[in-house]
């Protein structure tokens, strides 16, 4: 994994960033592409669970953050649906994500730390608190594979989401 430079591009918006996928997953296995509708990621064990919790976006830093703690994650391990080269923590709710062609995702909610990452290290939880990942609810449906384009699009200032 290896972060990325992003690449800024001209908008209407106040701020729009892409990015490529790194990697796509479902249920913590990676898989060559994944479908999204209103449900999530179908096939995926949460789908249709939540919408507000569809899709999960991890980045490489959570994996780098593990690693330099002497903790080897394996691929997958976050329960991401969709690994990223950014922090999506740093993204107010409201984002939108564009994820390849035709998916777009809305941050709705920053994730929670799951106890099943203790089977891994006891010490996960605590380290990768704020920084697992970041829930969205799927706005457009579509497939979205490894290298596809990703691109970030800032809400506008009155859109802005409190936590939900």
């Amino acid at each position: 994994m290896s972060h990325m430079q992003p690449t800024q591009i001209a908008s209407r918006r106040d701020a729009v960033t892409s990015y490529r996928c790194l990697a796509v997953y479902r249920t913590g296995q990676p898989v060559p592409a994944i479908t999204l509708d209103e449900g999530g990621v179908i096939g995926d064990k949460h789908y249709g669970k939540d919408p507000a919790r569809a899709v999960m976006l991890a980045s490489t830093l959570a994996y780098a953050k593990a690693a330099h703690s002497g903790i080897k994650l394996p691929e997958g391990a976050l329960e991401e649906n969709v690994l990223v080269p950014f922090d999506p923590y740093s993204l107010p709710l409201g984002t939108r994500i564009f994820l390849g062609d035709e998916a777009v995702v809305e941050l709705a909610q920053y994730g929670t730390i799951c106890k099943s990452l203790t089977r891994i290290d006891n010490k996960l939880p605590k380290l990768l608190k704020g920084e697992r990942g970041i829930f969205a609810r799927v706005i457009r449906a579509g497939t979205v594979q490894s290298g596809d384009p990703v691109r970030v699009e800032m809400p506008e200032p009155s859109n802005v989401k409190e936590t939900e």
